[in-house]
């Protein structure tokens, strides 16, 4: 990967309206940023590419690369204190 953002490939833009960003940081983790600019990395995650946002804005799905030509298709639900988005 390239120090370069591009959209759809190190970064994803939230919902409409929502704010919010995922992006690939310099570790290769999944990162997030709320409207409040408060940033997240994603534990266990490594080696991320093309982050994006399902469009109630409850998940994340990306690709991790596990091997030479081997991806996981990924997702996590985002989660406000102990209570998931609805």
């Amino acid at each position: 990967m390239t120090d370069e953002p591009k959209s759809g490939v190190t970064f994803g833009w939230g919902p409409s309206g929502s704010g919010a960003l995922a992006f690939v940081d310099k570790q290769g983790r999944l990162t997030l940023v709320d409207k409040e600019k408060r940033q997240r990395s994603v534990l266990r995650t490594s080696n991320v590419m093309l982050p994006a946002w399902s469009t109630d804005g409850n998940y994340v799905a990306f690709l991790e690369k596990q091997g030479r030509s081997n991806y996981r298709l990924t997702s996590v639900a985002l989660v406000r204190g102990n209570v998931p988005l609805q």
